[in-house]
């Protein structure tokens, strides 16, 4: 998890992971059957750390909806307090709590 931490920030997969997604919003956008104003974003377990991620990033999404996904993962006591514990490219970039207070959707947690 995060073992490409110490790559350069664009080629790390969360990197990809979080563009992706805005990317899959940008294109939902644009089809003409696509209601862009209701285009929400979910997603499970590590799916729901990406969503937990985006939804700081791209407020287009009308809603986010993060299902086993949070953030301040360094500080759980479990494998991934001790993974990330010491990982500061997660807490300063990945974290989802880095941006929180720029997600604007309602959410369902």
């Amino acid at each position: 998890m995060y073992a490409d931490s110490d790559q350069p920030i664009a080629d790390q997969w969360m990197y990809h992971a979080v563009a992706d997604t805005v990317l899959a919003n940008s294109l939902l956008r644009s089809l003409p059957e696509v209601d862009a104003d209701r285009v929400g974003v979910m997603g499970i377990s590590w799916g729901g750390i990406i969503t937990s991620t985006v939804m700081g990033i791209d407020n287009r999404f009308a809603f986010a909806i993060p299902t086993y996904g949070c953030g301040s993962l360094s500080d759980a006591g479990n494998q991934y307090g001790r993974a990330l514990g010491d990982n500061p490219i997660y807490q300063q970039v990945w974290d989802p709590m880095v941006r929180m207070d720029k997600a604007s959707m309602p959410s369902l947690w």
